[in-house]
């Protein structure tokens, strides 16, 4: 392991921002060459749509070809999610989601070194992961080279934790919108890291429980017709300011 450096070293070096792009919806990706990697010359513009169908004889084995040194991040909503705790694995354990087939075909063909999903339920056991990155990243989509992602990281997030406070005002504490974050169940929309490279989860902070209120100028939401505040004082109190988690 010592020949791997982790994604916070290699951040802390100087870095030369290639290019940012969308590539397809939901996918967002950002190229950045490392200094003294070699990487001199500019890599070519990569497009891809977000309904994946099989390779044509224009590209090659490795879809996105680049120079050595540059690393690819990519962040992408994935809109993975069910309806309770436990669904999404449920739906992705076959290996058979065409929905989820379909993004990891994206992900095959952009290949980026580090990649953040969001609206990936969150479960503590970390199946849904598990079965996702065997099932179907590690798996050939549509033709595409698998792609191997050693580590990976999530934590819990703010989306369907409730706050015991009846927050919409209707009666009940117990709706999803009575959580921290709109959410039928804790962890709902959550995210999660996958990485080529080692992940130095001893140094990673979690802002999850920062209250809005605490937050140096605030901007609070505020009613239109009578301009005060929102949210009732024992809400604002208590209210958090990540919907998922910083």
């Amino acid at each position: 392991m010592n020949h791997y450096r982790t994604i916070a070293q290699r951040a802390s070096e100087k870095t030369s921002l290639r290019r940012i792009g969308w590539t397809s919806p939901g996918l967002l990706v950002v190229a950045m060459g490392l200094a003294g990697c070699g990487a001199t010359s500019r890599e070519e513009p990569v497009v891809h749509s977000g309904e994946a169908g099989p390779l044509t004889s224009a590209e090659t084995d490795g879809v996105v070809q680049r120079d050595e040194g540059v690393v690819r991040f990519a962040t992408y909503n994935t809109s993975l999610h069910g309806d309770s705790a436990g669904d999404l694995a449920e739906s992705l354990s076959d290996g058979g989601l065409e929905k989820a087939q379909r993004i990891a075909a994206v992900i095959q063909s952009v290949r980026p070194d580090v990649l953040l999903l969001n609206e990936f339920d969150h479960d503590d056991d970390g199946r849904g992961i598990q079965i996702f990155r065997e099932a179907y990243l590690a798996t050939s989509q549509s033709g595409r080279p698998p792609i191997e992602y050693p580590y990976t990281y999530t934590n819990s997030v703010n989306t369907g934790v409730l706050t015991d406070l009846d927050i919409n005002q209707d009666g009940s504490t117990d709706g999803p919108e009575d959580a921290f974050g709109f959410g039928r169940f804790p962890g709902q929309y959550g995210m999660v890291v996958f990485s080529t490279f080692p992940i130095d989860v001893d140094q990673v902070r979690s802002f999850q429980k920062f209250r809005w209120k605490d937050m140096p100028a605030a901007k609070l939401p505020v009613n239109p017709n009578t301009v005060e505040s929102y949210y009732r004082e024992e809400i604002e109190d208590l209210f958090r300011l990540s919907s998922k988690s910083h």
